[in-house]
């Protein structure tokens, strides 16, 4: 069609007005080359328009241009589209910056997260060495418990059942084991950076204990033997006195201190518990894990604000 206008044109360019004697044919001289111009731009805008891959848009203004719809309805209808688009766009832009903040929140809590757990780390360094290391003591210290209860347990039966006799304290130790006791806790106290020696004391008083209990019972019951050796010796009354005073003083300090080793029931009856060594170590490392964990957990959570 833009081919058969273009043609006419020159066509009609081809004829002069002066040429021309009717005014009618001037005024048509005049208005064919307008109106074919204005039908040329229109074949121009239809073929424009046939190139908009948008079907919508493209239907609606072929549609404008042939007439068939007003251009003022559809641009309205264009611009509320247009708005609700914007205010769309709008609203998304806002969620997204919404979830922006919050990312970065999270990045700077985890941050902050980060820079307290390292500071409670690096506070409580040595407090989680000394727990590892008492928690290797523990396990060396429960492979030697065993053996040492069954070897306690012997000695205190001996003294129970009157097995051992002697009336030389230096003499009744050694035969009840207290040296041999006393040697061993304190190699195990050296190995394992511990201090055993109590429990080494606490052996050597329940020894002395028996021994001055055997005492005073030869010199209630004594024969004409140990009487007339009594009587050689000083007054029978003053000896038990003495023993007596030594035996109760043994008896206090094995109550004060033998509890943390020994079960002691009424009226005085010992015995060893299954964990005697172990138990104080572990509870002590127990205290030490809840510590270390308080101060991870609890206090660095001082440390960032969310």
């Amino acid at each position: 069609m833009l081919s058969f206008l273009s043609k006419v044109k020159t066509f009609n360019l081809s004829v002069k007005e002066d040429e021309l004697k009717d005014e009618n044919d001037k005024v048509l001289f005049r208005l064919i080359p307008e109106a074919l111009s204005g039908i040329e731009e229109t074949a121009r805008l239809f073929k424009r328009t046939a190139g908009i891959e948008e079907e919508t848009v493209g239907s609606v203004l072929i549609n404008v241009l042939k007439g068939k719809q007003d251009l003022v309805s559809f641009m309205d209808r264009l611009n509320v589209k247009a708005k609700s688009l914007k205010e769309e766009t709008l609203e998304v832009e806002a969620e997204l910056q919404r979830k922006k903040g919050e990312r970065d929140l999270l990045n700077e809590l985890h941050i902050q997260v980060e820079k307290a757990v390292d500071k409670a780390l690096n506070d409580n360094d040595l407090e989680l060495e000394e727990y590892f290391s008492q928690k290797e003591k523990l396990k060396v210290l429960q492979e030697h418990e065993y053996d040492l209860k069954t070897k306690i347990d012997a000695f205190l039966g001996n003294l129970k059942e009157g097995n051992i006799k002697s009336g030389d304290k230096d003499s009744w130790l050694l035969m009840a084991g207290v040296p041999g006791f006393q040697r061993e806790l304190e190699t195990l106290s050296r190995d394992l950076d511990l201090n055993l020696n109590e429990l080494g004391s606490l052996l050597e008083a329940i020894a002395l204990y028996s021994f001055y209990d055997y005492k005073i019972n030869r010199l209630e019951n004594a024969g004409i033997k140990e009487k007339v050796l009594v009587a050689i010796k000083g007054n029978k009354t003053k000896s038990l006195r003495n023993y007596e005073a030594k035996k109760r003083n043994k008896e206090e300090y094995i109550k004060s201190t033998g509890r943390e080793y020994l079960q002691i029931n009424s009226p005085f009856e010992l015995s060893v518990p299954e964990s005697f060594l172990s138990e104080s170590l572990d509870r002590k490392s127990e205290e030490l894990k809840d510590k270390v964990l308080k101060s991870l957990f609890f206090a660095g959570s001082s440390g960032f604000r969310a």
